[in-house]
């Protein structure tokens, strides 16, 4: 076992488990298998604030790969990369990812890169000569509503792709 995240309303977790490729497993709390994420090169389970979205990554010694899925309709979103991040992190309303580049694990390219809840982006890349540690800002339980994804606009497509497009 790599990984295990409880969601954040403790009824279900999830289990990264395996060789690499390995395998991500949605659990109910009883330790009854519910739902198979599939295989991949994974290290990270970061849910959402609000618990409807995750994020399954491969940081730190693998090469930054990242699904995001909606844990609700259980499926996927959209996919990403960013290369050589080790930091972290939804935002308090569950509509942002942030990947960071630190140091002292990284002395190049130090920098954060902001996503949406659904893979897509960078829509911040945001570069720095030496960062130690980068963080969102806390929220008050309560202070944002739990939202379900946006309806795609038809002249987008999935608008997940990665691509940068919104």
């Amino acid at each position: 076992i790599s990984a295990a995240e409880w969601s954040p309303n403790g009824r279900q977790f999830v289990v990264i488990a395996g060789r690499m490729p390995a395998t991500a497993t949605l659990y109910d709390m009883k330790a009854r298998p519910e739902f198979s994420f599939g295989t991949g090169h994974r290290s990270v389970i970061s849910w959402s604030p609000h618990g409807r979205f995750l994020c399954l990554a491969g940081f730190g010694n693998l090469a930054g790969d990242m699904d995001f899925w909606d844990v609700n309709k259980r499926k996927i979103m959209g996919s990403n990369n960013s290369h050589c991040a080790v930091g972290y992190g939804w935002s308090p309303d569950s509509r942002f990812f942030m990947t960071a580049t630190l140091a002292p694990r990284m002395n190049v390219d130090n920098g954060v890169k902001l996503f949406r809840y659904n893979g897509s982006g960078p829509i911040l890349e945001q570069g720095h000569d030496q960062l130690l540690d980068c963080a969102w800002r806390p929220a008050a339980a309560g202070v944002y509503p739990d939202r379900p994804q946006s309806p795609t606009r038809r002249n987008e497509g999935s608008g997940a792709s990665g691509d940068g497009e919104a």
